[in-house]
């Protein structure tokens, strides 16, 4: 697989993207010619220079970066989300432990209250819908 496979983030540059001229006027095809030749002779050795001197040093500086930051995820953010993990099994267990003791009492008697309520379900005649059931 080629490095330099992700397109998305690739720069295509090129002669005609940066300089174009309108219809209503052009320059000689020599003078076009040899402005492109210059254009991509000075773009490439320009970055052939950057890649030689300045790529070796990002290089290094990026492995540095993702070496800190492997060993931060595996030596401090791993342990820290495993703490949080038994203390919150510590935060449940105390939840769970007071909730069985006051607050399911008071559920279960509410409960135990409304378990002889019978709901009966009557059609009512038509023509009497006027009349009011639930009137005291």
């Amino acid at each position: 697989m080629d490095s330099n496979s992700h397109s998305e983030w690739s720069i295509q540059v090129s002669y005609d993207d940066v300089f174009a001229e309108p219809d209503g006027i052009r320059s000689l095809d020599c003078v076009w010619r040899l402005s492109n030749t210059c254009f991509k002779g000075s773009k490439n050795f320009c970055y052939m220079g950057l890649t030689l001197f300045v790529a070796p040093i990002i290089a290094l500086c990026q492995g540095f970066h993702f070496a800190i930051l492997s060993f931060c995820h595996i030596w401090c953010v791993s342990a820290c989300v495993r703490s949080c993990k038994i203390n919150c099994a510590v935060v449940r267990n105390c939840c769970e432990i007071f909730c069985h003791a006051c607050i399911s009492p008071c559920y279960e008697a509410c409960g135990m209250c409304l378990s002889r309520v019978k709901v009966k379900y009557q059609k009512l005649p038509d023509g009497e819908a006027e009349k009011d059931y639930f009137a005291i």
